[in-house]
């Protein structure tokens, strides 16, 4: 099934968002990097000391998760892998689309919900926009738009609609289309 104009502008933007080296692919280099960003950001006592030795560990752990998702054989993603999977998913697969939205959740979960009370705060989604090199500015609006039901923090729940609309739907007026922040299409 071909892609949608908006669908592919926004796939496209997530794994360039991911390649942080900017090579085009996605490797095991990729993740390190997001790991040492995100365990840079970390407190200097013994818990964040143990956080960031976890953040190191995760690393490996987390891109294993999305080559299995993506049923990818070898260890690079180049973006036609990625973009492929998406094109080439049957609508109706819900276990594929599952596997992919639960590696990103238990990323986003595993990174950047420091404190594990099982919900993003608006400090740690601005860790992640930092992670990425995102406005900070911009991290509050998307924060605000996550959080449905206005309780002050984004669920699992919440965040996982936001993450299957960002990568199923074709609805540019959908809220989760900007979880992982502004793009262009």
């Amino acid at each position: 099934m071909p892609l949608s104009n908006f669908r592919f502008a926004k796939l496209s933007y997530l794994f360039r968002l991911m390649d942080l080296d900017g090579d085009d692919i996605l490797s095991p280099a990729d993740f390190d990097e997001m790991a040492r960003r995100a365990a840079e950001n970390q407190d200097k006592s013994a818990e964040g000391e143990l956080h960031k030795r976890l953040i190191n560990s995760s690393a490996k752990r987390y891109y294993k998760r999305l080559i299995e998702a993506l049923e990818i054989t070898g260890t690079q993603i180049r973006l036609s892998d990625w973009l492929n999977y998406f094109r080439e998913m049957d609508e109706e697969d819900d276990v594929e689309m599952d596997s992919v939205i639960q590696f990103f959740l238990e990323f986003f979960y595993g990174v950047f919900d420091v404190d594990k009370d099982g919900f993003i705060s608006l400090y740690e989604s601005m860790e992640l926009f930092q992670l990425f090199g995102l406005p900070l500015e911009k991290s509050k609006t998307f924060f605000k738009d996550l959080d449905s039901n206005a309780d002050g923090h984004v669920s699992r729940y919440e965040l996982m609609n936001a993450v299957e609309v960002f990568l199923t739907s074709d609805d540019p007026e959908e809220r989760g289309n900007w979880v992982f922040g502004e793009f262009d299409y």
